[in-house]
């Protein structure tokens, strides 16, 4: 998120129901496209991600730690919002 496809506002409903206004506005003007705003994200998120596995690697050197932090990431990492878990007791 940033300022061009986000607006912070007060909370309280007149702030919100603005704010709601003007990014549908903004959408139906086609100033906000809905598709940069996901390719600006994944590539924010990934960016971070790089940044984080070069930390750790510097770390790890520091440390004389031989480990591969891309492929420590990969094998250790697991995000939140992917949590896959066993939903068997949901149908019982």
């Amino acid at each position: 998120m940033n300022n061009n496809n986000s607006i912070v506002c007060e909370p309280n409903e007149d702030s919100v129901k603005e704010s709601v206004d003007i990014i549908l506005n903004k959408l139906k003007n086609n100033e906000i496209i809905r598709e940069k705003i996901r390719i600006d994200c994944i590539n924010k998120m990934n960016n971070l991600r790089l940044n984080f596995i070069n930390k750790t690697d510097e770390i790890f050197k520091k440390h004389n730690i031989n480990i591969d932090s891309n492929r420590y990431f990969n094998e250790k990492y697991f995000h939140k919002m992917c949590k896959y878990y066993d939903n068997n007791h949901l149908f019982n």
